[in-house]
């Protein structure tokens, strides 16, 4: 792993496209205020839940 990457989490084409649509997705997730629940519904999004969305976000920008 010296050349800055880390195990799993290549820099492949693919690989950034699926980053780039986990982005899209937890951005409207984190706009819209609400997430899945099992059974169907959703419910409001909790502080816990905007905080780790944000900390997988940065992660992932920095990933791409």
């Amino acid at each position: 792993m010296s050349n800055g990457t880390v195990k799993g989490f290549n820099g492949t084409p693919k690989a950034k496209t699926r980053r780039t649509g986990v982005i899209t997705r937890l951005e409207a997730q984190l706009k819209s205020g609400v997430k899945s629940v099992k059974g169907g519904g959703t419910t409001e999004l909790v502080d816990a839940d905007v905080k780790r969305i944000n900390k997988e976000l940065s992660t992932l920008k920095e990933r791409i």
